[in-house]
């Protein structure tokens, strides 16, 4: 997706059936897990799952012909057989700093 391309709500022809759409964007999310240099992309198709119109669904084509691309460029997910899965301990408590003043 270009990054200074904007996809709007008032510009293209309403979906038929935007059921199938909305899967595919939640599909599109769920592959950010492991691809998560889409997530602009999805980010922004995702916004319009209310009313998509040919232009949102050409957008989302878009990012699946890019991920048939790249099938071998995603984040590797695997089984842990270790109880610790980051093998990475601590030799004191970490410190949290946090600030609960709102802002005015």
């Amino acid at each position: 997706m270009v990054s200074k391309g904007s996809l709007s709500c008032t510009t293209g022809l309403p979906l038929f059936d935007p059921s199938i759409y909305r899967q595919l964007v939640g599909t599109l999310q769920y592959l950010t897990l492991t691809y998560p240099d889409i997530a602009y992309a999805v980010q922004s198709v995702s916004q319009f799952m209310g009313s998509p119109t040919d232009l949102h669904n050409k957008a989302v084509k878009r990012i699946r012909r890019y991920l048939k691309g790249t099938l071998g460029h995603g984040l590797p997910l695997r089984r842990s057989t270790d109880s610790s899965e980051l093998n990475f301990s601590l030799s004191q408590p970490v410190l949290l700093n946090c600030d609960n003043l709102s802002v005015t």
